[in-house]
């Protein structure tokens, strides 16, 4: 388990999301425009937005997974459906607290860490599979834990 601790504005919001399976014919490419919309605009009157993603950035299934369907998948290649989650998570990399390890990334580790590189490519704290966030206000006092 990762402990990773962040200083925000006393005043802010946290959005937490995850599950999109970019890739997936059931990835809603509507829904992750509102989500980008919300985080960089103002929202309940706080414009300091800030997210947490929970991992399965994509869909990851190989060819010879028994969850393999050519008709279901959008993008049947792991290597641009994690180009893809880099590139549609580049406008909010700043808000992104950190990105959690899917067990969809996590089925293909002897590929390598995927999760890992994503967050090396987009500057943002790699969670892994399990993190402790301590969120301290501007002075560094304990505000809460998640």
């Amino acid at each position: 388990m990762k402990l990773i601790t962040k200083q925000l504005p006393s005043e802010h919001n946290i959005f937490m999301f995850g599950d999109v399976h970019d890739g997936s014919v059931l990835s809603s490419e509507k829904g992750w425009n509102k989500l980008i919309t919300m985080m960089n605009s103002e929202y309940e009157g706080c414009s300091n937005n800030f997210g947490i993603d929970g991992g399965d950035m994509m869909e990851a299934i190989l060819a010879d997974d028994p969850r393999f369907s050519p008709e279901k998948l959008t993008e049947p290649l792991p290597l641009r459906q994690m180009d893809r989650a880099i590139a549609k998570r580049k406008s909010i990399k700043d808000k992104l607290l950190l990105i959690l390890d899917g067990n969809h990334e996590r089925k293909l580790w002897r590929f390598g860490d995927i999760t890992a590189k994503v967050c090396e490519e987009l500057g943002v704290d790699y969670g892994t599979f399990t993190v402790k966030l301590t969120i301290q206000d501007t002075r560094g006092k304990l505000m809460y834990k998640i």
